[in-house]
């Protein structure tokens, strides 16, 4: 009786549990809403929706899955899209005046012609920033906010969006051509290789910002705080890993700038000074630096092909273990410059000025009886077929360069 007793409660208690473990467990309701002003659509599954037009002011979208959702022309303003998922998104035109997208996912959304409004905002003498009529602060007036969102290779193009703060963003292959972007917070920013072209990026803040391979020239107006080794150039932001391929940046000076792996192939320098500057290891393929002061320059391990160098000083260049081949260096001076272990071919130096130059063998090469490159006329006749010598390499040719760089050279002296 007494074994009875204790044996029965435990049977039933394990079959209550069997029972339980049996009994498939209910699934958590999902949530719904109607999207509209004020909704409340924390966390809905909104996948695909066509919202085009639908006005959504201050509708709670906190952590909202959007992937692929219509949100063309959508009123936005004042919602709460705080870590939401919109890859792919198309909020094209769609009004974002103090919309809040922190940590939001927008990887490839289409965000073109995106309005977040005007602020008038009233300057002070002590608000003015570094850059002439800026701000020094914009987190009290600024309409929108994109803090740590991922807008990897997000469409931005024409938007209306200044005064917004991207910071921590990831906007990496973002484009935000003709964008206006005016005082709107880049600080910490992820803008590698996205394209600026055209955009108003007057006044913003880039404090902090990585933009390797940034590319683009922007409307007239300075971005502020920029990070160290980045200035603007003919409204080129250029720097460490810009993207400068083909643009003209010449007769302008560049020192201080750090352009360390900075894409220079087929850019034009003519005229441009260089000076001192550390230009190591960088491709300069197709590049023009007619007339270009580059006294002291260190270019060793660069990449010169297809140089045209007419006039231009190289006095105490470093270029030791270059790579040269088909470059113009007719009336150079490359006085104390050190070309050792470089490797050339296909040269033309017509007329370069050596004077205790050390040759890519080791040789020093000094006055007109001597040279490093062939092209004087007791080395080597000209060339008649330019195609078969590199750029520019007849004598007449670089004859008639010359004066084109000289007076151009004077003009810009004269402004």
């Amino acid at each position: 009786m007494t074994l009875r007793r204790i044996l029965i409660p435990l049977i039933a208690a394990a079959a209550g549990v069997l029972a339980a473990s049996a009994t498939p467990a209910l699934a958590a309701p999902t949530r719904t809403c109607v999207p509209g002003d004020h909704a409340d659509c924390r966390g809905v599954d909104l996948r695909y929706r066509d919202l085009h037009g639908v006005s959504l002011r201050k509708a709670d979208l906190r952590g909202a899955r959007l992937h692929f959702a219509n949100l063309r022309k959508a009123d936005l303003r004042g919602a709460r899209l705080d870590g939401a998922v919109l890859h792919h998104a198309d909020l094209r035109g769609a009004r974002l005046d103090g919309a809040n997208f922190t940590d939001a996912h927008l990887r490839y959304a289409n965000l073109r012609g995106t309005r977040t409004g005007s602020v008038r905002v009233k300057r002070t003498h002590k608000q003015m920033g570094a850059v002439a009529g800026c701000l020094t602060s914009t987190f009290s007036v600024q309409v929108a906010s994109f803090v740590d969102a991922d807008l990897q290779g997000a469409d931005l193009s024409n938007a209306d969006d200044p005064l917004t703060n991207f910071a921590g963003a990831n906007l990496s292959g973002a484009n935000l051509t003709n964008a206006m972007m005016q005082q709107s917070n880049f600080a910490g920013a992820n803008l590698t290789n996205a394209n600026v072209a055209s955009a108003w990026m007057g006044c913003a803040f880039m404090n902090g910002a990585t933009m390797t391979g940034i590319v683009g020239g922007m409307q007239p107006g300075n971005p502020q705080d920029l990070p160290a080794g980045w200035g603007v150039v003919n409204n080129m932001l250029v720097g460490p890993g810009a993207n400068l391929g083909g643009v003209w940046l010449g007769y302008v000076g560049l020192q201080g700038l750090n352009l360390h792996g900075a894409n220079l192939t087929g850019t034009n320098l003519t005229g441009s000074i260089l000076t001192g500057m550390d230009l190591s290891g960088i491709n300069f393929s197709n590049t023009y630096l007619d007339g270009a002061q580059m006294a002291n320059v260190n270019l060793s391990g660069a990449t010169l092909s297809r140089v045209s160098m007419v006039g231009t000083n190289l006095t105490g260049a470093n270029v030791r273990n270059a790579s040269m081949w088909g470059n113009n260096l007719s009336t150079a001076n490359v006085t104390n410059a050190n070309f050792s272990g470089s490797f050339s071919d296909n040269m033309w130096a017509y007329q370069t000025v050596y004077s205790n130059t050390t040759c890519p063998d080791g040789s020093i090469a000094s006055g007109a009886d001597t040279a490093c490159f062939p092209g004087n006329p007791a080395q080597i006749q000209p060339c008649r077929k330019p195609w078969k010598c590199g750029m520019g390499s007849t004598r007449s040719a670089t004859r008639r360069a010359l004066p084109r760089v000289t007076s151009r050279m004077q003009a810009h002296a004269a402004r």
